[in-house]
């Protein structure tokens, strides 16, 4: 099947999947309540250094408790090179800031020892959907207690996802639960999402870019979804309702070079599938920004942040951080998609009567809860900030 046709293809499911997506169930928010996150004293957000490493993610709990990685001072050196003056050295740590709707709001260190970074630059802190559950290093933790369950084994590394029941994924390894003693299992694709009932969420068939296909994973069983021909695709996200966040490659892309011809994918599209299969396109017809963050609630609320169009952009692997980078840069801005419309969020929230700083742009969301509340970056002038917009039903 030709690209073009593939397109057809999905600009029919497109349209079939308006009234299916108009149906979906939400918490309508009347309003939000903005509080300014303060940093560290002595730290700072990671927004103001280009933001977080993947798979590091940022929680927003069902109470609004906010969790999430920041710069921060581990210890102070001294050096006879820097006359004794103490040298700050700066580590990234879990931070945690208690739920309220003042204007602002102090946190504290969640975890007294620094995030470790391991293999491709992974950042080893990862909630569950809920907030009741997070992987902090190779610890699971209890969120609200901080009590650590269980600490995964040496055998398997980047976690990319785990549930309310303690389950942790691995990007190419079966979920880990406490107290497993046999080794881990080769996944036999690629793992990003799990839900409450253990589903896996991701692609199998990898070592070919063109090849790769989204598909869900349960008890050592791949489930392919439908897909056409030379389409590239994941599933990104799921959520409890079985909807899910399909990225998919309509374009391969192939070229000469000096060791020979070579082919990536290009033009990632994100769809929203609905639970009875039908997808909807997140960005319309001809619309050619890219989405960069995508995360998911129950109510099947869709967030993140976009840009526009790259003039040339190749991928060799689908990811849930393949154009991530469009969340850092200076065009950047925070969306919300809700029953088919994608609107620009700082538009979106005025709406809704909260006024934001003068000249206070909103460039990405890094966490939704299932009432809606939001973690969101914005920027006044130079200055960078982690906000909450906490839902008022």
């Amino acid at each position: 099947m030709s690209c073009f046709q593939t397109r057809a293809v999905l600009r029919r499911l497109s349209l079939a999947c308006v009234l299916a997506a108009a149906s979906t169930s939400g918490h309508a928010q009347s309003s939000y309540s903005l509080t300014v996150l303060k940093p560290p004293s002595k730290g700072s957000h990671e927004g103001q250094y280009g933001g977080e490493a993947p798979p590091s993610r940022t929680l927003i709990d069902t109470s609004d408790q906010v969790i999430t990685t920041v710069n921060d001072v581990y210890k102070y050196t001294y050096s006879i090179l820097t006359w004794f003056l103490p040298q700050a050295d700066i580590r990234r740590f879990a931070h945690r800031w208690p739920a309220g709707t003042g204007a602002s709001v102090s946190g504290s260190r969640f975890g007294a020892e620094p995030v470790l970074s391991g293999g491709g630059n992974d950042v080893y802190f990862v909630p569950s959907h809920t907030g009741a559950k997070v992987v902090l290093n190779r610890n699971l933790l209890d969120a609200k207690t901080s009590k650590v369950l269980g600490n995964y084994p040496p055998d398997v590394y980047s976690p990319t996802a785990v549930n309310t029941s303690g389950a942790i994924l691995f990007r190419g390894t079966a979920p880990w639960q406490p107290g497993r003693t046999q080794p881990a299992q080769p996944l036999g694709g690629d793992g990003w999402d799990i839900n409450e009932a253990g589903l896996v969420a991701g692609s199998v068939g990898t070592n070919v870019p063109q090849r790769m296909q989204a598909a869900t994973w349960r008890n050592g069983v791949w489930q392919p979804l439908p897909q056409q021909a030379g389409v590239a695709s994941t599933v990104l996200r799921l959520n409890e309702n079985g909807q899910m966040l399909v990225m998919r490659s309509l374009t391969e892309v192939c070229r000469q070079a000096e060791s020979g011809p070579f082919c990536a994918l290009a033009a990632p599209q994100v769809f929203f599938r609905a639970a009875n299969g039908v997808e909807t396109a997140l960005l319309g017809e001809g619309d050619s920004r890219r989405l960069g963050r995508t995360l998911m609630n129950n109510a099947g609320t869709v967030v993140g942040c976009m840009g526009p169009a790259s003039s040339d952009q190749l991928f060799f692997d689908l990811t849930p951080w393949t154009n991530l980078g469009v969340c850092s840069a200076p065009d950047a801005r925070a969306y919300i998609w809700q029953k088919g419309v994608l609107s620009d969020l700082a538009s979106h929230v005025a709406s809704k009567g909260v006024k934001l700083p003068a000249g206070a742009q909103l460039t990405d969301v890094l966490a939704i809860n299932d009432k809606g509340s939001l973690v969101v970056r914005m920027i006044v002038g130079t200055a960078h900030s982690l906000v909450r917009l906490t839902a008022k039903p």
